[in-house]
């Protein structure tokens, strides 16, 4: 079986990193804030997850 990598070899994981327009606002009973973002994904569906204020950054 043929393998498109061998050991010692360096890579990294293919990953999409979620980035978009804030659709909604939160706040936790404790006082941690939420934002509902949404992206589109490699396939082209949209997604919608949400991130604690900690979790994100501008863009």
């Amino acid at each position: 079986m043929a393998t498109t990598f061998k050991k010692g070899d360096v890579v990294k994981a293919v990953a999409v990193i979620p980035q978009g327009p804030v659709l909604a606002l939160r706040m936790s009973e404790e006082g941690v804030v939420s934002y509902l973002i949404e992206w589109t994904d490699t396939d082209g569906e949209t997604q919608q997850r949400w991130f604690e204020e900690s979790q994100l950054t501008g863009a």
